[in-house]
Order: C-alpha cells, then sequence, then structure tokens
C-alpha cells in the first residue's frame, strides 16, 4: 500500500500474514518506507497485532464506502512504526 501526496510519501509492503500450523491467524508484519521532504527512512520488520491490523482495514472499508472516519495502524512496539 502506498498513501502519498507532493513530498510526502508512505509504503507498507505485507511480508508476512498467514495461518499457523493450528489455523490461527498471525500477526501481520511489515517492511515500512516513510519519505517526508529530504528525509526518509525504513524498518524492515515492523509487528501489528491482528486485531490491530483488523481494525485498521474497518477503518479504511468505511473511509472507502462514507468518505469519513478514519484509519489507524499501530505496531506492537511504539518505536517501530
Amino acid at each position: 500500500m502506498k498513501i502519498q501526496d507532493s513530498d510526502t510519501a508512505l509504503e507498507l509492503h505485507l511480508v508476512r500474514l498467514n495461518d499457523d500450523q493450528q489455523g490461527v491467524a498471525s500477526d501481520p508484519e511489515f517492511h515500512i518506507f516513510a519519505r517526508s521532504g529530504t528525509f526518509s527512512g525504513t524498518n524492515e520488520s515492523v509487528h501489528v497485532l491482528r486485531s490491530d491490523w483488523n481494525a485498521f482495514i474497518s477503518g479504511l472499508e468505511q473511509l472507502e464506502s462514507v468518505r469519513s472516519g478514519n484509519a489507524r495502524l499501530i505496531s506492537m512496539d511504539p518505536d517501530e512504526f
């Protein structure tokens, strides 16, 4: 997923999202790239709780359907994202 405007961008690349051997959904892992003006940074391994991922997707769906609301993605470690 890529979100951008003229000089700012955020890219989320899904590294892992699957079920474990018992069929339980795992927590997703992302590679993140951010750019704002001349600053840019990357983190190759950001983990998100499955429940936070589901809430983010629901928020995106609401934004798409009614053009109102918010979608917030929270990492497990506040220093990761």
